[in-house]
């Protein structure tokens, strides 16, 4: 088991500091290269490749290539939803990976973060309530099944495109109705979708109100045709991270707890 004593934070978002303290009550040495000044990092660095680095999600592609310039071999590299090129370069560096969104346990408890954030957005960007309103989901895995299971809740009427009959079997029973090409979204004024992969594209946006509005949360870069709703002045956007800006401390409790079961994490010695 991989020992956690000196961790190098990188990103400045809440989550993130969140996560620094939390490791520095469990004893664990902790730096942020945007706090602390270079003398700390190199102390982290020094630790026989106990360093542990932490990256944000979702992490900057800048972000990464320092590390990969960086970090002494041994190191362990911490992250979410990082790219498979990434990992294989880390790896053929012989840095150790750890992807914590990898874990079917973290992913459901952050889905519900991201679900209440997606709903924070819509509210924040359309007129309409959501209350007795139409809202189409795409997708119906973890993060999708919760979403609409809180709009059921705030007395949404809840539309699933779900490709799974056993995922749309599930949608159908607990309230939504199902997508199909007969569908009328004329009224349908709230988007969200789950699906890293082309499923708002031009032939359904057109099906939708022109004030409807677009909450894309699926990794970049997302599923939603952009460049289309622009054209058709739909209001659409990617929101990467919403964990992170709308319950940071929540979802820095959940990554903690699952760290801490995987690793050792606290103190070996002080730094003097």
């Amino acid at each position: 088991m991989h020992a956690i004593h000196n961790i190098i934070v990188y990103g400045s978002d809440k989550r993130q500091l969140a996560l620094q303290e939390l490791f520095k009550q469990a004893g664990a040495v902790t730096v942020s290269p945007t706090r602390y000044n270079e003398s700390d990092i190199q102390y982290c660095q020094e630790q026989e490749a106990g360093c542990t680095i932490l990256l944000p999600v979702p992490c900057p592609g800048e972000i990464r290539e320092q590390i990969l310039k960086d970090a002494a071999p041994g190191s362990l590299i911490l992250g979410g939803n990082l790219p498979s090129e990434f990992v294989a370069r880390c790896l053929k560096q012989g840095l150790l990976v750890y992807d914590y969104l990898d874990s079917p346990s973290v992913v459901i408890q952050n889905g519900i973060a991201t679900a209440e954030g997606a709903i924070c957005e819509a509210i924040r960007h359309s007129p309409w309530n959501l209350y007795q309103h139409n809202c189409l989901v795409m997708g119906y895995g973890r993060c999708g099944s919760v979403l609409a299971d809180r709009l059921l809740g705030m007395g949404a009427y809840v539309i699933v495109s779900a490709r799974d009959p056993q995922k749309a079997a599930k949608a159908q029973v607990m309230g939504c109705s199902l997508l199909s090409d007969n569908t009328d979204l004329s009224q349908c004024y709230f988007v969200f979708n789950t699906v890293p992969a082309p499923v708002l594209t031009s032939s359904l946006l057109n099906r939708l109100p022109g004030d409807a509005v677009i909450i894309d949360i699926a990794s970049a870069p997302g599923g939603c045709d952009f460049t289309y709703c622009e054209k058709k002045g739909l209001q659409a956007a990617l929101y990467p991270g919403l964990p992170a800006k709308y319950a940071p401390k929540s979802s820095a409790e959940i990554i903690f707890k699952h760290l801490n079961e995987v690793f050792q994490i606290g103190s070996k010695g002080k730094k003097t």
